[in-house]
């Protein structure tokens, strides 16, 4: 178990926002369904915030796009308060890129964020995530 936290916590796909960084561990594509699944994990470094997940935008290699309001952190849609270096999941479900689309070029999320009532909003931005389809 703690093998496998410890790869997921290293991720090689990055991003920041306001403190809080984003590691990307699996972009899996359902040919059946024709559903992909971005998991990774958001370790807050900053003060103690609440967030909330509000949508996610993808690219395809064609140019196609496809907004997604599926979204979780954790078991939910929204953290009361997330601490400091606590990590959590996130999951992302995209359904509208073409079935076995090779690559996801841009994959952009917003989440809604405050610290004390003041609001304070993530985007994040993660390009080139390969898709494996099963």
């Amino acid at each position: 178990y703690y093998k496998e936290a410890l790869n997921l916590l290293n991720s090689k796909i990055t991003a920041e926002s306001n403190e809080v960084s984003f590691k990307i561990n699996s972009v899996l594509g359902n040919s059946s369904t024709g559903i992909i699944k971005v998991e990774g994990i958001l370790i807050n470094n900053g003060p103690v915030r609440s967030i909330q997940v509000q949508k996610a935008n993808s690219f395809d290699p064609k140019g196609n796009s496809a907004m997604s309001y599926t979204m979780k952190l954790g078991n939910d849609i929204r953290i009361a308060k997330l601490l400091k270096d606590v990590p959590s999941k996130f999951t992302v479900e995209i359904k509208e890129l073409s079935v076995g689309t090779p690559m996801i070029t841009a994959l952009i999320i917003d989440f809604h964020s405050s610290i004390d009532y003041k609001k304070n909003d993530l985007n994040v931005v993660f390009k080139n995530l390969d898709v494996s389809w099963d």
